[in-house]
């Protein structure tokens, strides 16, 4: 999670919660970021809320803060505060419609936020999501090692916006360069190869790529816990074992490689050998499950470049958000519930 605030030394306003799909450990700024957060209940939204409160206010800043936060088995934990502007100031300034650094620099000369037109605490979230996607530029690094990590690798960005959260990232992956769904010219598999920790997350992936009709092949101990599943799975030699793996990407019949091992000194080599030539021929490489993921969640709901369409940020942030109706037992009458 990742909160934007600006603090006049009295109270805050706070313009929108971020929700990072990756989790902790990768670079916020090589992460893709969700706004508003889609897996947050009001409980934790609350808390969030009163402890970038407390911590703005009790740093004495005057402008604006950024906080990343930790969720773990549903506690909350401060990963860093920082009291300055981040990266991500002129993307939430452009989906909330408050400019940020315009109050921020007023509050630093004195200015109380309350009487700046935004009001103070969570301001409205907006009836559309919008994501912020990272884009590398590998293509032109071929001997960087490009798996994500603490250190930041990303050159640039793209935003993404959409009525929900799988449209939204649909666009955001698609303007970063990404083929989403299966290639165009005949590619229909994935190919995987994780590390031993990440074996039990493999299952949810295995099967919706599985339920979406891609030919999946793995490394052995990869493989083994998708034959577990009964589901069918070729089984591919390690990198270091033979050219098996180089040939099958040669062979055009991979789409997508997910490839959570290469955090260890034994294999960083092989990963980078093979996400150069993964480059070469187009095919986008994942070292996140939960990237793999969510693009497979993408793919599931069917946006592709026919059914979406550019749409005027303006008009999105001042349409009217239809009502949700809860029908009270007793009477039978329907109540509007906000």
């Amino acid at each position: 999670m990742e909160v934007d605030v600006i603090s006049d030394g009295t109270d805050v306003l706070i313009p929108g919660i971020m929700e990072h799909i990756e989790r902790a450990g990768v670079h916020s700024g090589d992460s893709i970021a969700v706004y508003p957060p889609y897996n947050l209940n009001d409980m934790m939204t609350d808390k969030i809320v009163d402890s970038s409160r407390k911590l703005a206010l009790a740093l004495g800043t005057k402008g604006l803060v950024n906080i990343q936060y930790l969720i773990w088995e549903n506690e909350l934990y401060v990963i860093e505060v920082n009291p300055r502007a981040s990266r991500t100031v002129p993307y939430i300034s452009k989906v909330t419609g408050v400019p940020m650094v315009d109050v921020a620099s007023r509050v630093m000369l004195g200015a109380p936020l309350a009487g700046l037109g935004y009001g103070t605490g969570l301001h409205p979230i907006p009836p559309y999501y919008a994501v912020k996607v990272p884009v590398f530029s590998f293509e032109k690094l071929g001997d960087v090692n490009a798996y994500l990590g603490p250190e930041m690798k990303s050159t640039g960005e793209v935003l993404g916006l959409g009525k929900t959260m799988q449209e939204a990232l649909f666009k955001g992956l698609t303007s970063a360069g990404m083929v989403v769904g299966q290639h165009p010219d005949g590619r229909h598999g994935v190919f995987v190869s994780v590390d031993t920790h990440d074996l039990g997350e493999i299952v949810s992936l295995a099967k919706k790529l599985d339920d979406l009709h891609f030919a999946l092949y793995a490394t052995e101990e990869t493989a083994a816990a998708i034959a577990r599943l009964g589901i069918d799975v070729v089984t591919v030699d390690g990198i270091r074992e033979s050219d098996h793996a180089f040939a099958l990407l040669e062979s055009g019949c991979i789409d997508y490689i997910v490839y959570t091992g290469a955090l260890k000194d034994a294999t960083m080599d092989d990963y980078i050998a093979l996400h150069r030539r993964a480059l070469q021929l187009g095919i986008p490489c994942f070292t996140s499950l939960d990237t793999a993921n969510a693009l497979a969640d993408i793919i599931a709901s069917r946006y592709n470049e026919r059914n979406t369409e550019l749409v005027d940020i303006n008009h999105m942030r001042t349409e009217r958000q239809s009502l949700k109706f809860a029908k009270m037992q007793a009477t039978g009458d329907d109540y509007i519930y906000v």
